[in-house]
This record gives C-alpha cells, sequence and structure tokens, in this order.
C-alpha cells in the first residue's frame, strides 16, 4: 500500500495476534511509514521535537536501531490468558517502548495520536482505518486514565 499525504508516506498498516509468554495474549497494531518536511507540514520536525522534549533517552532510544526518516508504531494490547494477570498496555516508538508512567513522554505521545488520526483520515482501506481507530482509541484512553 502507498499512501501519500501531508509529511508522511509510504505507510503500511498491520495486526497480529501473538502470544508474548505462555500466560498472556496480546493484539499488536502497527505502524510504518516514511517521515519528511514539506511545504505542507513539518511531520519530521514534529517527530524530532516530541523526542526532544521527552528527553536525550528518548531521542537516541527511537532513532537509534531505524532508518533515518521513518517512523514505526506499535499499540500491543496484552490480556491475561489462563492466570489472573492484569491486562497491560504497551506503546513503543520505532522499537523504543514509551512508558505512559511521567509527563516527559506525554508530547511522544501527542505525535503517536497525530499520526494515527493522520493515517485514519487519509487510507482509503476501510479494515486499515479501523486498525488506525483502534489503535488511537487504546492511545486515547491510556491518556485519560494517566492524566485522571
Amino acid at each position: 500500500m502507498n499512501i501519500n499525504f501531508t509529511g508522511i508516506n509510504n505507510v503500511s498498516v498491520g495486526y497480529t495476534k501473538v502470544k508474548p509468554n505462555v500466560f498472556t495474549k496480546a493484539d499488536i497494531y502497527s505502524f510504518y511509514g516514511d517521515i519528511f518536511d514539506d511545504m505542507s507540514g513539518q511531520d519530521k520536525t514534529e517527530f524530532k521535537n516530541a523526542l526532544k522534549k521527552a528527553g536525550a533517552y528518548y531521542e537516541w532510544n527511537c532513532t537509534k536501531d531505524v532508518i533515518p526518516d521513518t517512523f514505526f508504531i506499535q499499540v500491543m494490547k496484552e490480556e491475561g490468558d489462563s492466570l489472573k494477570i492484569p491486562p497491560r498496555i504497551n506503546f513503543y516508538l520505532n522499537f523504543c517502548r514509551i512508558p505512559m508512567n511521567t509527563d516527559a513522554t506525554l508530547p511522544i505521545f501527542s505525535y503517536i495520536g497525530k499520526t494515527l488520526v493522520k493515517i485514519q483520515n487519509m487510507i482509503g482501506n476501510e479494515n486499515n482505518i479501523k486498525l488506525a481507530r483502534t489503535a488511537n482509541k487504546i492511545l486515547t484512553d491510556e491518556i485519560l486514565k494517566y492524566l485522571g
């Protein structure tokens, strides 16, 4: 799939069910694409600014293992399988786990949310729109829990 819109293109969307370990199962929503700045938008600059606001750890770890000028967002919703393990949500940006336990990471979550909204508003495939919408709802719910 090739999608081209302001500052983001070549977007791939995926959904996988996995068993991270013997006790849990997880739904993983994945979004990959190229980011750049152009006359219509500054997606690459917004990405770098969000990482800079979050701190040096995220500036380094969210960019070191990826091809330059790309994003890879994963939203993992994990549930206990056979034991009473509480559900948990994990967020990854370019293979770096972003915890929702400090205000410092909120700019990254804002960037992820904006990107998911752009993806769901621009793709023509209803299944991919649904995946982006679901991932954004999970993100929004977790932010509201954190802020509440």
